[in-house]
């Protein structure tokens, strides 16, 4: 569902967006502006400022910009529409059946959205009724309570092979949508029929609480079946951009997250008081995960199972998210398998305590090469330590690079300096600038905009807030000659909005532009604070800008046309640019 440009700026104008961030983040006001640390990056000292008069914000660290839609659309990872639903709820507002009209893609997530509901609530009945019994025991016995399969929504697929397919076909939706939610499949021999069965169900809920997919743990002893099965990726689940049980983690009001791998852990650790936990969907940790991840939080504890399988699975993830600078601790356990099985033999108090004693990433790795070479072998020890400094390369503290360094002397024999010479020459780091992060870190936006875009984009800010820049200039340059796509929209909108207004709420601008990349160029635009001592100093800025524009739009349409008599007018009209002066009024 797509909504009119009037009731996008109903919502928008009526969710001021100093209220709805400090939902989100603390913000404090300074001047004019109200600042927070920013919920996009990492950072230690507020950057992030959001201008209420505006109604727009802007991170001087990442360089994040947009208005109040595009701070739900990042901060809740979901897309412009849903923002809008998001914002529309906050206020309680009633759409108007006239001012809304159907996309084809939107209105497909929105029925798979009503079809993952009704099959949540078709599983939850089922492990309710005589059928579930399998499935209830299996709960009981790994002392799962009822609230608990209540507040997460389990569920049971019976071992039928098309009780969903029918109910859903009951429900009147068309075979086309039904097999478009990946919950039923379609034979060799045009059979339906369902693809989980005889499975205990977690539905999988995303940040903004709806059910996109399941993931589903066999019943039966049966060997010719994989334990767990999860969805496929469809039109509204995509397994890199969602998290289990991150709807929940997010509201512990805790930052720091324990990543787990199974449903059962983390249903064990929430019914236990543990709510900041949440687990990857049968899927390796990938850099998709961590860049989704970094968006709700930049520190973890990683807890995965205590084999050589969860081992692996710890280091792989270490250098994803290393990557995204997130602080990263883990969690060995002891004479269990996993968390769910440690706490039933030691109890909730004793894995607090590992959590209170994670260890850091470095030392987790380290300790897992220990085990992997003889010390009393010289070459082994040569090797041990090579790959210790490599891992070492990654340390941003000097203090903590130290003792690092110092410990691993000790153990090995070897001298500290000589250590020090693998980490700082042998990964090509000046000795001088001895701690230098090898991990990715959010930089500063550059100015890199050449003389031709600076020029655009200074006069779209000063059409966009001086109404005499536009009615001095709007009827000698069109919005085609901005040549760029995104600056041919802003300068068409702010012509079409000053026909009726005299003054222009910058943040609507941003509201004509759906996807979170158009929103940051034109925010980033709008944000701009450009100055000047006086009128005839505006005046002189806004001809300067307006001959670079149209002298640049002139020379690209001489090289595409090869007609003379027309290249010969459009050197007339550049000829002509030198004695151009508007005067502004």
């Amino acid at each position: 569902m797509y909504y009119s440009s009037d009731v996008i700026e109903e919502i928008r104008f009526n969710n001021n967006i100093v209220d709805v961030i400090s939902s989100y983040i603390n913000l404090k006001q300074k001047g004019n502006s109200y600042f927070g640390l920013c919920p996009f990056h990492n950072e230690a000292t507020p950057s992030f400022s959001v201008n209420e008069s505006k109604q727009l914000y802007h991170c001087f660290g990442c360089g994040a910009s947009g208005n109040v839609i595009s701070f739900i659309m990042n901060i809740e990872n979901c897309d412009f529409v849903e923002a809008i639903q998001i914002l529309a709820s906050r206020i309680n507002y009633e759409f108007p059946i006239e001012n809304t009209y159907k996309n084809k893609n939107s209105s497909k997530k929105n029925i798979l959205y009503d079809i993952h509901a009704l099959a949540g609530r078709f599983y939850y009945e089922n492990l309710k009724s005589e059928k579930g019994i399998n499935a209830r025991n299996y709960l009981e016995k790994r002392k799962i309570k009822n609230n608990t399969v209540i507040r997460y929504g389990l569920g049971y697929a019976t071992s039928e092979w098309d009780s969903l397919y029918k109910y859903l076909i009951s429900k009147n939706y068309s075979l086309e949508d039904i097999l478009g939610s990946g919950l039923v499949i379609k034979s060799k021999n045009n059979k339906y029929f369902d693809r989980f069965r005889d499975r205990l169900m977690f539905p999988i809920i995303n940040t903004i609480g709806k059910v996109v997919g399941f993931g589903g743990r066999i019943i039966s002893d049966s060997k010719n079946e994989p334990k767990y099965l999860n969805s496929p990726e469809t039109l509204i689940f995509d397994k890199s951009q969602n998290l289990y049980s991150l709807n929940f983690a997010r509201k512990s009001g805790l930052k720091e997250f324990i990543l787990v791998e199974g449903y059962v852990d983390v249903i064990t650790l929430y019914q236990n008081g543990i709510h900041n936990v949440i687990a990857s969907l049968g899927t390796a940790f990938n850099d998709n995960h961590a860049k989704f991840l970094k968006k709700f939080t930049d520190s973890l504890i990683l807890c995965f199972d205590n084999d050589n399988a969860g081992i692996e699975a710890t280091l792989r993830a270490i250098p994803k998210l290393s990557e995204q600078g997130f602080k990263i601790k883990v969690i060995t356990l002891n004479n269990a398998k996993d968390p769910d099985e440690f706490i039933r033999i030691f109890g909730i108090d004793a894995f607090k305590e590992k959590i209170t004693n994670a260890k850091s990433h470095i030392l987790f790795q380290i300790n897992i090469l220990l085990k992997s070479f003889n010390l009393s072998n010289l070459e082994e020890k040569i090797m041990f330590t090579n790959k210790v400094a490599k891992i070492l390369s990654s340390v941003n503290s000097e203090i903590e690079l130290d003792v690092y360094i110092k410990e691993i002397s000790n153990i090995t024999g070897i001298s500290v300096d000589a250590i020090k010479h693998d980490i700082y020459i042998k990964n090509n780091i000046p000795k001088k600038n001895a701690i230098k992060s090898y991990n990715k870190t959010i930089n500063k936006k550059q100015n890199n905009y050449n003389a031709i875009d600076k020029a655009k984009i200074s006069l779209i800010y000063l059409l966009a807030n001086y109404k005499k820049v536009y009615k001095g200039v709007n009827t000698y340059i069109t919005p085609e000659e901005f040549e760029n796509e995104i600056y041919i929209k802003i300068v068409q909108n702010i012509y079409d909005l000053y026909k009726t207004k005299d003054f222009i709420n910058l943040a609507e601008i941003v509201s004509y532009f759906e996807s979170k990349e158009d929103q940051q160029s034109v925010a980033e635009i709008l944000n701009l604070n450009l100055t000047f001592e006086d009128e005839k100093s505006l005046e002189k800025i806004v001809n300067d800008q307006i001959k670079i524009i149209k002298k640049h739009y002139i020379d690209k349409k001489i090289t595409e046309i090869d007609d003379m008599a027309i290249i010969n007018k459009l050197l007339d009209q550049k000829r002509k640019l030198e004695d151009f002066f508007i005067i502004l009024h």
